[in-house]
């Protein structure tokens, strides 16, 4: 986490200052191409680590199964009834 906090806080301090010099030397054009590279690196970077990403999913439940009692072959036929 320290690493990802450090390029955080190095980007919101050299971010604006490397924009407005692009701004004020090269107009908007280049500085709006300079931010296009930097979106699609991020994109393509998402896009090759995707698979490695670890995604959880959390079911939305009032109850813990533990506190309702329900065992897994309830559960199932719960389920079961609510699909036919």
């Amino acid at each position: 986490m320290g690493i990802f906090t450090s390029a955080g806080s190095l980007a919101r301090a050299f971010g604006p200052i490397t924009v407005g010099f692009l701004y004020k030397h090269w107009g908007p054009r280049v500085m709006m191409i300079f931010m296009l590279i930097i979106v699609l690196t991020g994109i393509i970077s998402l896009l090759f680590n995707y698979k490695r990403l670890d995604i959880e999913l959390e079911e939305i439940d009032d109850f813990d199964d533990e506190e309702r009692n329900i065992t897994e072959d309830e559960r199932f036929n719960s389920n079961n009834n609510i699909t036919e």
